[in-house]
């Protein structure tokens, strides 16, 4: 007996010995299952654990920011003889009626004229960058052809870079939900409360739709294009208008002056009148008594020899 429990200690022994650790076996068998499902790298690949040392590996290629947008305006002064402003205002006006409505547009005119000596006119164009350089580059001949000179000249820019991004998305966006809303009204029929409540969505959607494509139109317009204000005036006149003129200045001065005083007067005039009015009715009133009182004077007369 005592043969037969060593022989079965022995035996245990050497079980435990040549078996693993159920928690070593698992991982074991977890490596060897990953081993069969990850491939292979392929031929020439760098190994994994070098693969962070690789001296050669391209850098993440970094976004380059886009061109600004900028719209511009320009803005021009001219001095030149007050004979010689309308002529030049119109010459600029033909030039641009010229080029066509695709190329340059009259935006606004205006001319205000102080007797003949004093004139004042505004002229703004919008027109295409190239059409513009060639008119720029002419204004200061065209002045000095008028006997004038360029007095002023202004360049300003808008970036219109953020505008235009948002724009844009908020066209993309809208243009996906009308879409959305016509497909369930083609393909969903429901009931008639629902199809009203997605044709007026519809509605909705496609009116902000256009007037967002407006203001997009409106901002590439500006991009497109070119705004430029031309301002004319008088130059300085070293003679009057004629001989007779220092005197008819004076004697509208003269005119103005006693114009003014004598509506001073009659100012004065209709302030005092009630109250003149109220003592004369006084005076009327109490003539009797008044008589009767014995007034200094009266009596110096009565003793005067």
């Amino acid at each position: 007996m005592r043969a037969l429990a060593m022989a079965a200690a022995v035996v245990a022994t050497l079980l435990v010995g040549c078996s693993k650790p159920a928690a070593y076996q698992n991982f074991s068998d977890e490596r060897t299952e990953a081993r069969l499902i990850k491939p292979p790298p392929p031929p020439g690949a760098p190994k994994a654990e070098d693969a962070t040392a690789t001296p050669d590996a391209a850098p993440t290629p970094i976004a380059q920011p886009s061109a600004p947008m900028l719209a511009y305006a320009y803005a021009y002064g001219v001095e030149a003889p007050p004979a010689r402003i309308v002529d030049l205002v119109a010459k600029h006006q033909r030039a641009c009626a010229a080029a066509g409505a695709a190329v340059c547009q009259m935006t606004g005119s205006t001319m205000e004229t102080q007797g003949r000596d004093q004139i004042h006119a505004t002229l703004a164009l919008r027109a295409t960058p190239a059409w513009l350089a060639g008119f720029r580059a002419g204004l200061a001949r065209d002045a000095q052809g008028a006997g004038g000179r360029v007095i002023q000249a202004n360049v300003t820019s808008e970036d219109l870079s953020r505008q235009v991004t948002d724009t844009q998305a908020a066209i993309r966006a809208r243009t996906t939900l009308r879409d959305r809303l016509q497909a369930i009204l083609a393909g969903r029929p429901g009931r008639v409360a629902d199809l009203v409540e997605a044709e007026t969505a519809l509605a909705r959607v496609q009116g902000e739709l256009d007037a967002t494509q407006s203001e997009m139109a409106m901002m590439r317009q500006r991009l497109d294009t070119a705004a430029i204000t031309i301002d004319y005036q008088s130059a300085g006149v070293l003679t009057p208008d004629n001989t007779w003129s220092p005197l008819t200045a004076a004697i509208d001065r003269f005119v103005a002056t006693f114009i003014g005083a004598l509506a001073m007067l009659i100012t004065a005039v209709a302030a005092l009148a009630p109250w003149l009015a109220v003592i004369g009715g006084g005076l009327w009133a109490f003539r009797g008594p008044l008589r009767r009182v014995k007034w200094p004077w009266k009596r110096r007369g009565a003793g005067a020899p």
